[in-house]
Parts: structure tokens; C-alpha cells; sequence
């Protein structure tokens, strides 16, 4: 049987029992410690990773809406719908309560119109000062909290953005939202790749609109030709509620013209026909080059005695001008032939028929005259 320790001995067993006991208390204490430490980190680790993940599937949704808004673009070539998708685009990519574009001229500067997703958000009679003043002056992106008079709304966060084309300043880019939640760098580099994108769609339906240009222009008059002519005539006859009057012209003996003194003459001949033609038609009327040597004027608001009063006036303005190559046509004048007619109720092909019938009755009588033709109102 094992006996209790004394004297000596066992003085010593209880210093060590007693220094043990000491030890384990604080060692007891600091592994709590180190577990609270740990189960603090893994908190804020698990709730950074969780707001990072946010902020990625934020960001990639941002990315995938910006992507989205590129192609948005680029299928438009009307520059007034690629400014009205910018203003969209800037609203729900930026977050923002509202957003404006401000267009400028590019040479002289001047406003030339203001698209907002809320009316009276841009003040146009404070633009001369202020942030977005400062935006189209300097062509640098800005963002902060501000309170100014070009803006409604009172102190609010604002970003403005360059809208910049062919390296000159058009515009720029104006997106708000309360004040106590700011704009940071994410959103506004989100607005910088925004921007140059609706840019680029710009540019583009520009140049369209300069190839639909020509495509409706004659080269060699600069009037609107055959095709420009089928599509206002159908246009106008469609959405008017009054009188049309349509007039059809051609040049007398032309082939003589190009056969006496060749083609280069001919064409100068028809360039000045068809600067008096224009000269001598009210301001709402459109002279057209029908084709060859025939001209034709559209009257939207005109009754058949306005349109006769037009003709006669085109005919003797043609008469009376001195061409340099007059000598090649009988009476040494250059004179024109003209029908017309009332195209009220006509369709497009009607319309025609009834012109060009009155001209070839003008031909047939002896030239140099207008003929009416009643139109299809009349039958």
C-alpha cells in the first residue's frame, strides 16, 4: 500500500501541484483568446468574402449590362434613339435617381438641346457656369456632391462625363442620385466606358445619315432626285389634311442643247434651270430632279390655283433668263414645259399620271406653257 508523502518530499509535490495548477489557468484563458481571435477572423473573413462576392456578381451584371448597351447601340443608325438610350443606360448602370444628356455644336459651342429622363432636371439658363459647364469647357469627368443652378434637386451627388466625337467636345453626360450616397471610382470608370461606346454608335449614324444623304440627292443639281421624290410624295399625300399640288417641268428641245454644244453644257444648263426652279417656288415647296432633263415640284398646303400661280412663275422665270446657250433652241430662248395637277386624294402613282398627262398636253400644244389637269378630286 502506497503511503502519503511527508516531510521534505512532500512539501515539494505540492510547490509543483500548486505551480500546475497556476499554469493552467492562463494557458486555459489565452487558447479562449486565440479561439475568439479565430472565430472573429473566420466571421470577417466569411463576411468579406460574401461582399466580395457581391461586388463581383455587381460588377459582372454591370459588365454584362454594359456589353448589352454596346450592342443597344450599335443597331440604331438614328442618333436621336442612341441619345435616348444613352440617357437610359446612364440611369441603370450608374445607379442613378436621374441622368441627362447636354449637346453642344461642335464648332461654336452653343447648346443645341438637352434629353433628361426627368423634365427640368437641367437648368439650361445656368449652363454657362458650374460643373457642367466646367465638363464641357476642359473635357474632364468630374464627380462630387454639390448644390448648383444648373441642376434641380438641390444638393445631390452628380457625375458629369465628356461625351467627345471625332475628338471634339458634343456633349456631355450628366447622371445624379441622392447625396448621402455618392458616386465612387467603380461607377464613374463604368460611365467612362459607357460613354465612348454611345460615341462610337454616334459617329456612325452620322455618317448613315450622310449616305441617305446622297442616296437621295442628285449629284449634279443637289435637288432631291426620283427616289427622294417617291418617298415625300407618298409622306405628304399620306398625312395631309389639305391640298397637295404636284407639278411636273421639262426642258424643251434639251437633245438639242446636248447635241449643238455637247453634255458639259447641257449639264450647266440643267444646274441653273434647277437654281431658278428652286428660286421660284413658295418655302414649303420641294423641287426634285424627276430625271434627264424633268424637274418636279411638290406644294403640300397648295390649291390648284396656288399651284398654277407657282408654275406660271417657274416658266417665265426660265424664259426670261439669259442662257449662254439659248441659240440652240427655237426662238434663241431656253423655255420649259409644265403640268399640273391637284394630287389631293391621288395616291403616289396617281399623282404622276395626272402631272405628266398635263405635261405632255403642254408638249402637244406648241411648249413653253402650263397645263392643269384636274387630278383625281375632279373625276
Amino acid at each position: 500500500m502506497t503511503q502519503p508523502p511527508h516531510g521534505a518530499n512532500a512539501g515539494l509535490i505540492r510547490a509543483a501541484q500548486h505551480a500546475s495548477n497556476s499554469a493552467v489557468v492562463p494557458l486555459l484563458i489565452g487558447l479562449g483568446l486565440i479561439a475568439i481571435a479565430l472565430i472573429g477572423a473566420v466571421v470577417i473573413i466569411t463576411h468579406r468574402r460574401r461582399r466580395d462576392d457581391s461586388e463581383a456578381r455587381q460588377l459582372d451584371h454591370s459588365v454584362t449590362r454594359l456589353l448589352a448597351a454596346g450592342r443597344r447601340f450599335s443597331a440604331s443608325d438614328d442618333a436621336d434613339e442612341i441619345i435616348d438610350l444613352l440617357v437610359a443606360e446612364t440611369t441603370v448602370l450608374t445607379r442613378s435617381r436621374a441622368a441627362a444628356v447636354v449637346l453642344v455644336d461642335y464648332e461654336s459651342g452653343e447648346l443645341t438641346s438637352v434629353v433628361e429622363s426627368v423634365p427640368g432636371l437641367v437648368q439650361v439658363r445656368h449652363l454657362d457656369r458650374g460643373r457642367i459647364h466646367g465638363v464641357l469647357e476642359a473635357a474632364t469627368a468630374t464627380r462630387s456632391v454639390i448644390d448648383e443652378p444648373a441642376l434641380s434637386g438641390g444638393r445631390q451627388a452628380v457625375m458629369v462625363a465628356p461625351l467627345v466625337r471625332a475628338g471634339s467636345i458634343c456633349g456631355a453626360v450628366i447622371a445624379c442620385r441622392d447625396a448621402d450616397t455618392p458616386y465612387d471610382q467603380v461607377t464613374t470608370d463604368l460611365l467612362a466606358e459607357l460613354v465612348p461606346l454611345a460615341a462610337t454608335a454616334l459617329t456612325a449614324a452620322d455618317r448613315h445619315e450622310d449616305v441617305a444623304i446622297l442616296s437621295y440627292t442628285d449629284g449634279l443639281t443637289e435637288l432631291g432626285n426620283r427616289r427622294r421624290l417617291d418617298r415625300d410624295l407618298r409622306s405628304t399625300l399620306d398625312g395631309s389634311d389639305g391640298s397637295v399640288g404636284f407639278v411636273m417641268i421639262d426642258i424643251d428641245h434639251f437633245t438639242l442643247v446636248n447635241d449643238t454644244y455637247g453634255h458639259v453644257a447641257g449639264d450647266e444648263v440643267l444646274q441653273v434651270v434647277a437654281r431658278l426652279l428652286r428660286e421660284n417656288v413658295r418655302e414649303s415647296d420641294v423641287v426634285y430632279r424627276y430625271g434627264g432633263e424633268e424637274f418636279s415640284v411638290l406644294l403640300p398646303a397648295a390649291d390648284l390655283a396656288e399651284v398654277a400661280q407657282v408654275a406660271e412663275r417657274v416658266r417665265q422665270a426660265v424664259e426670261a433668263h439669259d442662257f449662254a446657250v439659248a441659240g440652240a433652241q427655237p426662238g434663241s430662248r431656253i423655255t420649259v414645259s409644265v403640268g399640273l395637277t391637284d394630287a389631293t386624294g391621288a395616291d403616289p402613282r396617281q399623282a404622276k399620271e395626272c402631272a405628266d398627262r398635263a405635261l405632255y398636253e403642254a408638249k402637244r400644244r406648241g411648249r413653253n406653257q402650263v397645263v392643269v389637269d384636274e387630278g383625281v378630286g375632279a373625276a
